[in-house]
């Protein structure tokens, strides 16, 4: 409906120049290829982790009696994009412990 409101509001010209645009800009710009990559990878990395050993999966993640792979997949499927970041970064990226200020001590 809203569609076809807008081919008739813009013409069939502008509407089309719109989705080209939009395209060519958003959808498929190389900037969202990269963002979607570095999202594929960071999912692929939590995957395997949790993969590797299953003691490291939240005993409530998953049902009962699937195996670790569902349980795992179903896991990282309802994370936000939120969690999935701070739960790579809180296993992957290193810290700088607290009271050191980014300083090595001599």
């Amino acid at each position: 409906m809203i569609g076809l409101t807008v081919a008739r509001c813009m013409g069939g010209n502008e509407s089309l120049t719109l989705r080209d645009f939009m395209f060519e800009r958003v959808y498929l710009s190389a900037e969202l290829r990269r963002e979607t990559e570095r999202a594929a990878a960071l999912l692929r990395t939590l995957m395997q982790w949790y993969l590797d050993d299953p003691d490291r999966l939240p005993a409530t993640a998953g049902v009962d009696g699937d195996p670790h792979s569902r349980r795992v997949a179903d896991f990282i499927a309802g994370m936000t994009d939120r969690f999935a970041i701070s739960t790579y970064e809180s296993i992957f990226v290193p810290h700088t412990p607290a009271g050191f200020g980014g300083a090595v001590p001599r």
